[in-house]
């Protein structure tokens, strides 16, 4: 898919959506034909936490880098030289499974905590009680997110967490 500006991403993601109602055997008159990114592009793009901020990331404002095995220590290292303190989080599952914040100078040397890095990747897949969460989506990996610096508005809600306020709403199909 094009990589273009927002409105194209935006008009990308309604129509993308779109498919997903469509696929979802809702009533197909209700819905624009888009033949140029299939679901499974959508898939890809929008339920991947990687592939999301690869895909949007303008409008991230941070960093992030994925980890998948020892080939990616020197990507690591660079990573926290820059942010020693971080969120770490399985790439594919959800509602904060293994979601932690990671302080580099908790550990004696970034050997130790990449280690530990690697070490979770295998505990998480062998964790059973998430194991549909991998036959859906494949290998572990890990995701290291710079952290978030949100409004003082939003944080007075709750310190301690990031928080979202989300606005229900629905675009036309037509």
């Amino acid at each position: 898919p094009s990589q273009g500006g927002s409105e194209e991403k935006i008009d990308l993601m309604i129509a993308l959506n779109c498919e997903k109602q469509e696929k979802q055997d809702l009533d197909p008159d209700e819905f624009v034909e888009y033949t140029e990114v299939s679901f499974e592009e959508f898939e890809y793009l929008l339920e991947n936490k990687y592939n999301t901020y690869q895909f949007l990331k303008e409008y991230y404002h941070r960093e992030m880098i994925l980890i998948e095995n020892e080939n990616d220590f020197d990507k690591f290292l660079k990573f926290i030289e820059k942010h020693h303190i971080f969120v770490i989080k399985p790439l594919n599952f959800e509602v904060g499974w293994y979601v932690r914040k990671i302080s580099v100078a908790d550990y004696k040397n970034p050997r130790e905590l990449f280690d530990e890095i690697l070490t979770s990747i295998d505990t998480i897949a062998e964790d059973k009680s998430r194991n549909n969460l991998l036959t859906v989506h494949g290998k572990v990996s890990m995701i290291l997110e710079e952290l978030i610096e949100q409004a003082s508005e939003m944080k007075a809600l709750h310190p301690p967490s990031v928080n979202t306020l989300r606005k229900i709403g629905r675009a036309s199909c037509r």
